[in-house]
């Protein structure tokens, strides 16, 4: 403010640089919590096209008394893969938000 900033410009060059470790923290586990999502997709929709992978591959269980666990350790690797992925790009950002964190 002493500078002739205003609260744009301050939250914009001051704020926001020291919480974006923060917020992709945030924004890595919300996207790991949506993704992994069981039981809302489950209940709220009747088709299979918009069920998520993890209820996927549990409906793909059921109903056979011989589980084919080619099949499903396939389709569990393909699961992490977005998140993996997510988390390799963020992975900086991601360990600057949790030491940040604990810091008081």
């Amino acid at each position: 403010m002493i500078d002739g900033a205003n609260k744009w410009q301050v939250f914009v060059r001051i704020v926001l640089p020291s919480a974006k470790p923060m917020l992709w923290t945030l924004g890595i586990f919300t996207f790991m919590t949506i993704y992994n999502d069981f039981l809302w997709p489950l209940v709220s929709t009747n088709s299979i096209e918009l069920r998520t992978i993890t209820t996927g591959i549990a409906i793909m269980q059921q109903g056979s008394f011989v589980s084919s666990y080619g099949k499903l350790m396939a389709l569990t690797t393909l699961a992490t893969l977005p998140m993996l992925a997510i988390f390799l790009v963020g992975q900086r950002q991601f360990i600057k938000g949790i030491t940040q964190t604990g810091i008081k």
